[in-house]
Parts: C-alpha cells; structure tokens; sequence
C-alpha cells in the first residue's frame, strides 16, 4: 500500500493499515508532529483551556499560527517507521505499479490512498465580488450578499472554525444573524405592502 501525504489523514490511515500490509508512505512536506496526550490528558483539553481554538482569526496570535500551517496529531512517523512503515520523499510520478519518488527511488504498489488534503476552490459560485483571489469574502461567514453565508471555513471566526468539536459557536451565531436578517428583509417587505 501507498499512502499520499503525511498529514494527520495520511498518517492515521497508514497506522491502521500496517497491521494488514506492507506500507509505504510519501512524504510532500512535513507539519510540526505533537503527542496526543500530555500529562495524561488529550492535547485538545489543553489547547482548549490555553484559548487557542477560540482565537480571534484577525488577532495576531491567528496569523502566526496561520502562517506555520497545519499540526499533525497524534500519529507520530517516528512510532510508525518503528512498526515496519516505510517512508520515501514526494511522489513525483508511476509507470505502471511502479512509484518513483523525488530522490528517484521507487516501489511497487498494488495500491494507492490519496491523502493529500484539499484546498477551497469556488469556481461554481458565480456572485460577484464575494471570491476574490480564490478566497470567500466574509466576516465571520457572513458575506455583502443578502442570505448568503457560509459555515466550517478554516478560521472562519477562530482557530476552531472547522473542527467539527467546535464549529458549533460559529453555527449559533450564523443562526442568530440570519434570524435577524430574515426579520429585517420581512419588515422591509411589509412596510413596501403598506
């Protein structure tokens, strides 16, 4: 098996997948790796009580920690190369089964997982002016256009925008705004049919 990326998907999957079979793992870049645990509790409880994941995404604390990219937790490669997962520089091509790599080494793989992230891409949002460089523009996923909103983008209004553990507080303000908005378009329209 040939696994794609050495984020905390390509990482996870090639931990579950070295008990079965032979691994291999190729590596494009390489995030900062952090244990799950420290001092006996989940390294979340920590970064929660430090305030990380509700950190303003325009204070600057965001755009460092925006700015070095993403962590790896949990799944460690130095404990994966310790039970048999192999490790090879960026995938650059196949010819056939055989992978070949960016220190021109190869391997023959009967398979591939792609786990190599995803970037945001909108070109089926045809309104104006709201992706600009290919990015939405919002304040807190809320845009200039009446009733369109958006929920889950990375550091919509903090670190834990689009974590699914804490997305929820981005969700409950959307909701509340756009009850708002939906009375003012209704008052706007009643006081037209007066």
């Amino acid at each position: 098996m040939l696994v794609v990326g050495a984020g905390n998907s390509g990482l996870q999957i090639a931990a579950e997948l070295e008990g079965t079979s032979a691994v291999t793992v190729a590596v494009g870049s390489r995030p900062l790796q952090l244990p799950q645990r420290i001092l006996g509790r989940d390294l979340f409880f920590w970064l929660t009580k430090a305030g990380l994941f509700s950190l303003p995404s325009d204070s600057r604390l965001a755009r460092r920690l925006r700015a070095r990219g993403d962590l790896v937790i949990g799944t460690r490669t130095r404990t994966l190369r310790r039970r048999g997962v192999d490790f090879r520089p960026r995938l650059i091509g196949f010819n056939g089964r055989t992978a070949r790599f960016s220190d021109d080494s190869t391997a023959d793989v009967d398979a591939v997982v792609w786990a190599t992230g995803f970037r945001t891409d909108y070109p089926w949002l045809h309104v104006p002016d709201v992706v600009v460089d290919g990015r939405v523009r919002h304040h807190a996923g809320i845009t200039d256009v009446p009733g369109l909103y958006f929920l889950g983008l990375p550091w919509q209004s903090c670190r834990g925008s689009a974590l699914l553990g804490f997305v929820g507080a981005d969700a409950a303000a959307l909701d509340a705004r756009m009850a708002v908005d939906a009375g003012c378009r209704l008052h706007s329209a009643a006081a037209l049919n007066c």
